[in-house]
């Protein structure tokens, strides 16, 4: 028990493909996808995002099923806003434990969220 405890926790996870768009417009919607192999596809899939601003909170969207992923959108009244965006999905597996993506890789150096700036 005690080395279960000192271990890492096992965080099931499969490989994710998302290319994030090259930024968004003022007043229009921003279309995510996130597709996986098929044997990977995770139960489900949310959006969580925010303007790039410490003092607000993260907004959350529960995306749609696709045949090979999931699609959100972040609503169009939200891009008015003179802060870029960020986000990242949280995804949930059978035994319903979520894993981030991209979340924090193995060294813990990476970008946790992807950015996105108005065009």
């Amino acid at each position: 028990a005690v080395a279960e405890v000192l271990s890492r926790p096992g965080r099931e996870s499969t490989a994710c493909h998302h290319v994030p768009p090259a930024g968004f417009r003022t007043n229009e919607a921003v279309a995510l996808e996130i597709t996986f192999e098929r044997a990977g596809k995770p139960e489900s899939a949310r959006l969580y995002y925010r303007h790039v601003n410490q003092a607000e909170r993260f907004q959350s969207v529960e995306m749609e099923p696709q045949p090979a992923g999931y699609r959100a959108q972040i609503p169009a009244a939200y891009t008015d806003s003179p802060y870029p965006l960020q986000y990242y999905f949280e995804l949930r597996a059978l035994k319903n434990i979520p894993w981030l993506y991209p979340g924090l890789g193995e060294r813990l150096t990476n970008q946790p969220y992807f950015v996105l700036r108005r065009i």
